[in-house]
C-alpha cells in the first residue's frame, strides 16, 4: 500500500464521521424544536446499525475479513 492509499482513505473516514455527526447534531436539534414520531435516540441507533450492516457488506462483496481480537484483547476465559 502506499501512502497516497491511506491518505485518501483517511479523508474519507474524517468526511464520514464529519457528515455523521452532521445528521446526528441536525436529529437532536430537530427534536429539541419538534415533536417526532421517534425518540431522537431510537433514531440515532437505527442510523447506527445501519452504517453497521453497509460496513460489513462493503467487507464482503472486497473480500477482506475482520481480525479476530488479539489474545492481549480477550476477556480471561474460566476454565473449571
Amino acid at each position: 500500500m502506499s501512502i497516497g492509499w491511506w491518505n485518501e482513505m483517511n479523508g474519507k473516514l474524517v468526511l464520514f464521521w464529519q457528515v455523521r455527526g452532521q445528521v446526528f447534531a441536525a436529529i437532536s436539534y430537530t427534536d429539541q424544536s419538534h415533536e417526532l414520531l421517534k425518540a431522537s435516540i431510537d433514531l440515532r441507533r437505527s442510523l447506527n446499525e445501519i452504517l453497521l450492516q453497509g460496513a460489513m457488506m462493503d467487507l464482503k462483496e472486497t473480500g477482506q475479513q475482520m481480525n479476530p481480537p488479539r489474545s492481549s484483547n480477550r476477556l480471561p476465559s474460566h476454565q473449571h
